[in-house]
Parts: structure tokens; C-alpha cells; sequence
């Protein structure tokens, strides 16, 4: 180690630095009280030897003031003296002292005192390692190593201080990976981690990038002091703050260029990864002055995002708050809306219009609440995913159309088919696939001809997670239809390789897009293609005899819509049954 020695006796230097030089260090002497300081920037030492009376303006006291002042890392300090009392004793410690070497000293007691320093600084020098260890776990994710929660807090509090100190603006951006979770689930864990990996570095890339819109060649690593800064929130989100945003255009640039980034293919591990991001962008001061508003604010913009179809990124607005405290709202209500029998069932009517006979019903579910009144049926299936209730749901509407088709037939009215619409999340889970066809191989519901309506989106986004238990249904005797057909494509790979009975499509969609020639030549070809696969086709919201006959002329078989009938509940069917 290297040791500093100040001393105004020549004799005593020469007998500490000897005994020092014999033990195998490296030694740097001064007689000169004033030019320890800049021998102690200059060396660097590992270790100081101070005698405390050197002059008569500056003792070595002062001298151990000013050092451990300046100090940036810290080195043991031994004071020299003929005198150690307790007065002295309390100097030396109130200085920054850590041990003393009574004079004269011997050969033996110089060489344990320096040998006890050694092993202070040793152990002083593993704490100061552990704890550089612990704030980096604590501070940073320990699969990408970017910053994690804590230490992102602790940025965002610094930059909105900065922001109004200086009357700026800063943004927050909130980025949730689009599809991660089906990586995860269909690639694996070790695939799900590596592509984490890939979009922190990424990130890191874009956001360095940024930085030279302005200041063009400055590229350099982020920290803390960085004017953009990423953090690992956790799971497949990030954070994003921007300090000194001239205007939201910069924050805009950034969140293209975030998206931009992860439009193509990923390879990891040989497989091909395909993900978005969806990303919500709150600004300081106009979507909240503090942390926690500031959070809410970009969590909602987010949230918007992904409702927009992914991909995409989204500004915070009083509007889009008000659309949150509503969903907010819907959603703790549906949480109890089965229990208060507010949730009930709705029937339409499926026909054959070439002979006017009834083939069936369509279940619609109905919600009505005592404080938002009628709920529009997507917005709480919307609602009831985000809740985790769509499970329950499920089974509500099953075990109900069920009870109720049964009892209809046990009264001897052949009510048809029995058409629901099962979502995506009902779809891929194999404990709800499992209770459908419990269900429907019940005794109790011997009679039920169950058919299920699965959106095309579904089939298009989900095929490789649901196909098989498209097959389970079919090979358990459940029908299964695929709505909502050619909007906008749809995969005539996937269908045919899936076991489906029939297909509906929407005619007011069609007209709203359509021209009538490109209608015409459109339906034409689904009954070509759905006959060509053996497919019924059924074509729902026929509301004019007009529709009816140009459906007839074109050789459409099966329709639904306000023309028949409109949805009613049992007891209105039951009621013009009289039973």
C-alpha cells in the first residue's frame, strides 16, 4: 500500500519510512506541512501518517480536516505524537482520526498499527462493495439492468422539482408490450426474457438517437442525469421520462420512434418473435403536477392505446380521464352485477327465409344498473375481461340459456339451435372449454343444441392458442360459427382447417362500406367459398323486405334481424306461448 508520512523530525521520518519500506510499502514524505494536501492529491494514498504538531499556524489536526473535506474515498488516518491524552484523544477523533503512534516508537508497534489499518481498510473496502451491490439490486432490474421502480421514482421526483423550478415541461411515457404475453406462454420464459433483453437495449438505442435532434453528434450513455430516461417498471413495462420538453412534439418523436423500432421480425433463439407497443404520453403540468397523477394520467393515455388496436401511442386528455372514471366505474359494478340479478338474457330469432321457418336463437346478454342505466352488451364484455369476471359470466349465460332452451323443449316448443358468442379469453381457457361441454353432455339438458358464435378477430388473432379446443367443441357435438365474417379479411386457411358448421355475416357493415355492386359481388363469393367448404351461412340485421329479397335473389337460405324479430326476454317468449 502506499503510505504518506508528514513529519517535521527528520529522524523520526526516516525511522517510520525505513520500517515502512522493510514491511514492503510504498512510501511519500513530507517535512512540510504545506505540502501535504497536494501530495495527497497528487499520490493518492492508501494510508497517512500525520504528525500533529508541525507549525505553529497549522497542526495536524487542521490538516486532517481539510483532507477528510476533500476526501472522495475513504483512507485511514494515524496521528503522530509525543503527547496522547484524553484531550488529545477527543482532537484526534473530532478531526477524522482513526488511531495514534505514541513517540518514540518501535519497529513492533509501527508495524501493527499499520498492519490493524490494513485490515480496516480491507473490511471497509468489502462494505463499501456490498453496499454498491445491494443499491444496484435494489436500484435495477437484474435482467436488462436498466433502472428499475425505485430508482425511476426517485428520477421522476428530481425531473418535476427541475420542471417547475424552471417553468418547463417534462413527459412521462407508460410503454406495455403488445402480444408478450403469448410469446411467453407459446415460446417460453427463456425466449420471453431474452426478447426483454432486446427491447431495453433497443430502447436504450432509440432514446440516444433522440438526443441528437437537438444537439446533433452528443450520443451518450444514460444516467440519472440524462434528459431521457428509461426505466423497467416490470413484467413487459417500461417507463420513459423526458425532462425539458420543448413542445409535445419531441415526446411524439420519441414514441414513433419506440414503435418504429419493433415493427419488424425479432429473431431469439432461432424463432421468430413478432411484438408491438402500446404507448401513453402524460405531460407535466397539463396532465398533473406530481407523481402519482402523472402515473394515472400516462396509465390512461396507455390503456387508450391498446383499446385503438395496439401499436400505436396516445396523449393524455380530460376526455380520455372521464372515459377512465366511467370504465372504472362499469367495472367495480359488473364486479356485483350477477349477485343483484341485474345481469338477463335476450333471444332472436334465426330463420330460414326460404320457408319462414325458425332454425334457432341468438342469446344476447343485457345489463341494466341502477346507476348507468342500459349497458351496450360489447362495452361490458369489454368490461368484464378487464374485471376477470368474464369466467363467471360465461357460465351465467350458459347454465341460463341452457335452463331455458330445456325448458322449452320440455314444454314442446322446439326452440332450434342455441347460438352464443364465447370471447377470446373464454376461448382459450381449458377449464371454461371443459364447463361448456359438461353442460352440454348434462342429463338435465339432454335436448340443447348448442352452438357457439366465435368473432373472425378471434380466430385471426388466437388461431395457434385455440385451434384445439375448436376441436374439443366440435368433437364433444357443439356447432361452431364463425361471426362477423370477411370483416376485414379473413383466412380461408384457418377455416377450413378448423371444424366449423356455418359462418354469419353482418349486412349493415357490409352497406355501410359497400357500394351495392361491390355487396353484391361480396356476398356472392362468401356463398360460393362457404358452399365450396359445406358451410351454412347465416347473415344477421336484416331489418326491410327489401334486404330479405335481394338476400333471396342472390341465394342467401338463413337470415336474423329487426325484420323477424327483435331480441325478447323468456318470460315476453313464455308469455305469447302461454306457458
Amino acid at each position: 500500500m502506499k503510505v504518506l508520512i508528514a513529519d517535521d523530525s527528520k529522524t523520526s521520518l526516516l525511522t517510520l519510512k525505513h520500517v515502512l519500506v522493510k514491511l514492503g510499502h510504498e512510501v511519500v514524505s513530507t517535512l512540510d506541512v504545506h505540502s501535504i494536501l497536494e501530495l495527497y492529491t497528487n499520490e493518492n494514498p492508501d494510508l497517512i501518517i500525520l504528525d500533529v504538531v508541525m507549525d505553529e499556524e497549522v497542526d495536524g489536526f487542521q490538516i486532517a480536516k481539510e483532507i477528510r473535506a476533500i476526501e472522495k474515498n475513504w483512507i485511514p488516518i494515524i496521528f503522530l505524537s509525543a503527547r496522547v491524552d484524553d484531550e488529545y484523544i477527543k482532537k484526534g477523533v473530532d478531526a477524522g482520526g482513526d488511531d495514534y503512534l505514541l513517540k518514540p516508537c518501535s519497529d513492533i508497534t509501527i508495524s501493527a498499527k499499520i498492519k490493524a489499518m490494513q485490515r480496516i481498510s480491507h473490511m471497509r473496502s468489502k462494505l463499501v462493495d456490498i453496499s454498491d451491490k445491494l443499491k444496484t439490486l435494489s436500484s435495477y432490474d437484474p435482467l436488462t439492468q436498466a433502472p428499475n421502480r425505485m430508482l425511476f421514482e426517485s428520477k421522476f421526483i428530481s425531473s418535476i422539482s427541475r420542471a417547475k423550478r424552471n417553468n418547463s415541461f417534462m413527459a412521462l411515457l407508460f410503454i406495455d408490450l403488445d402480444n408478450f404475453k403469448y410469446v411467453n406462454d407459446t415460446l417460453g420464459h427463456d425466449v420471453g426474457d431474452d426478447l426483454l433483453k432486446y427491447v431495453t437495449t433497443s430502447f436504450t438505442s432509440i432514446l440516444r438517437e433522440c438526443d441528437t435532434l437537438h444537439n446533433p453528434g452528443t450520443i451518450k450513455p444514460i444516467d440519472l442525469d440524462d434528459p431521457k430516461f428509461l426505466a423497467r417498471m416490470g413484467g413487459d413495462e417500461f417507463a420513459i421520462i423526458i425532462d425539458e420538453v420543448n413542445d409535445y412534439k419531441d415526446a411524439a418523436i420519441v414514441a414513433e420512434r419506440l414503435i418504429a423500432c419493433l415493427e419488424k421480425t425479432i429473431i431469439i433463439k432461432d424463432k421468430h418473435v413478432n411484438v408491438g407497443c402500446s404507448i401513453g404520453i402524460a405531460c407535466y403540468p397539463h396532465a398533473g403536477e406530481d407523481i402519482i397523477s402523472l402515473e394515472k394520467s400516462a396509465d390512461i393515455a396507455m390503456y387508450k392505446a391498446k383499446d385503438c388496436g395496439k401499436n400505436n401511442f396516445q396523449f393524455y386528455s380530460e376526455e380520455l380521464n372521464k372515459s377512465y372514471n366511467y370504465n372504472f366505474l362499469l367495472i367495480n359494478e359488473l364486479k356485483s352485477a350477477l349477485g343483484k340479478n341485474e345481469i338477463y338474457l335476450m333471444f332472436q330469432n334465426i330463420y330460414n327465409i326460404t320457408n319462414g321457418k325458425e332454425i334457432g336463437k341468438e342469446v344476447y346478454t343485457r345489463w341494466n344498473n341502477h346507476q348507468l342505466g342500459e349497458v351496450g352488451c360489447e362495452e361490458f364484455i369489454t368490461a368484464a375481461e378487464s374485471a376477470n369476471v368474464i369466467m363467471e359470466l360465461g357460465e351465467f349465460i350458459l347454465n341460463d340459456a341452457a335452463e331455458k332452451f330445456q325448458s322449452w323443449h320440455d314444454q314442446k316448443i322446439n326452440p332450434g339451435q342455441c347460438h352464443i358468442n364465447i370471447s377470446t379469453k373464454q376461448l382459450r381457457s381449458k377449464y371454461f372449454i371443459d364447463g361448456i361441454i359438461k353442460t352440454t353432455q348434462a342429463p338435465e339438458y339432454k335436448d340443447l343444441n348448442m352452438c357457439l358464435d366465435i368473432s373472425q378477430k378471434t380466430l385471426n388473432d388466437d388461431f395457434e392458442a385455440i385451434k384445439d379446443h375448436l376441436h374439443m367443441l366440435h368433437d364433444n357435438n357443439i356447432k361452431l360459427y364463425l361471426d362477423d365474417f370477411g370483416l376485414p379479411s379473413a383466412c380461408l386457411r384457418q377455416i377450413a382447417s378448423s371444424p366449423f358448421t356455418g359462418v354469419k355475416i353482418n349486412y349493415n357493415s357490409l352497406n355501410d362500406t359497400m357500394k351495392e355492386k361491390e355487396m353484391i359481388d361480396f356476398i356472392k363469393g362468401i356463398i360460393s367459398a362457404t358452399r365450396s367448404m359445406n358451410l351454412i351461412l347465416i347473415v344477421k340485421h336484416v331489418e326491410t323486405k327489401e334486404v330479405e329479397d335481394f338476400l333471396k335473389d342472390l341465394g342467401v337460405e338463413f337470415a336474423q334481424g329487426f325484420l323477424y324479430h327483435k331480441p325478447e326476454r323468456a318470460s315476453d317468449i313464455n308469455q305469447k306461448n302461454n306457458l
